[in-house]
């Protein structure tokens, strides 16, 4: 017992845990366990999927003797991670990832808002020293304060609605030349219960950004509660903001 049981317990019992979580934005579930399901079987370093509004997180960790050690297993499944999903990948807040890189260039971000009804601003402003780059933003509801605050074509409010590629990058474009920012972000849906249609349903979004190296908009199709979609419309407005900033 002393020789073989009493070593073998004290080896498991003061094993040093080493994990570290990435955070995958802008994919669904299934879409991420699927591009990850070679590392899931795996046993050492384990790594688990884990749910959260509008994220998906994906916890790699391993045992070892020493931190050092257990954290040579987990790395280089972490860099694998970052390469399979790019920009969707995250292993700090989105937010001040963002924030952070704003700074270090000395550029600034304002963003416009329907559906979201201001989470996205929230998000960034509850991060320590947001003001150093994020400018403001303008939570324009009803078609009135999108064309009165932003300047979208009454027009094509009309033609295409509020819901449309059209107007989210009028809104982009409008948030970023009211607060002379850098980059901007704008985001209009439907969130639900109720307001959709055969063909806007609810759950349809689309995200604009505008910046330096030019406009860019994309249309999303998200399912779940009123409360998801707006965390998923956030989640990935941060990922094309990394994106725009990425380009060169």
């Amino acid at each position: 017992l002393e020789q073989y049981v009493a070593p073998y317990l004290a080896k498991r019992t003061s094993a040093t845990l080493q994990y570290r979580v990435l955070r995958i934005l802008d994919m669904p579930e299934s879409a991420v366990e699927d591009a990850v399901r070679d590392l899931i079987a795996s046993s050492s370093p384990t790594v688990a999927p884990l749910m959260h509004p509008g994220e998906v997180h994906l916890r790699v960790a391993a045992k070892g003797a020493s931190q050092a050690e257990a954290e040579a297993e987990v790395s280089p499944v972490v860099e694998q991670i970052r390469l399979r999903f790019g920009a969707k990948c995250f292993e700090e807040e989105p937010a001040k990832v963002l924030l952070d890189r704003l700074r270090v260039a000395g550029a600034t971000l304002s963003v416009a808002e329907s559906c979201t009804g201001g989470l996205l601003g929230a998000t960034f402003t509850r991060i320590p020293g947001a003001s150093d780059a994020f400018l403001g933003g303008f939570i324009t509801y009803s078609n009135e304060a999108k064309a009165s605050l932003l300047g979208v074509a009454r027009s094509d409010l009309n033609q295409y609605g509020a819901v449309s590629e059209t107007v989210a990058i009028q809104m982009a474009r409008g948030a970023r030349r009211a607060l002379q920012s850098t980059y901007s972000l704008a985001i209009t849906g439907i969130a639900g219960p109720g307001g959709g249609t055969e063909s806007k349903p609810v759950g349809l979004v689309y995200l604009a950004a505008a910046g330096p190296s030019g406009e860019r908009v994309i249309e999303r199709r998200y399912g779940g509660d009123r409360d998801l979609i707006r965390a998923r419309s956030v989640a990935s407005a941060f990922v094309l903001l990394r994106e725009m900033m990425e380009r060169p």
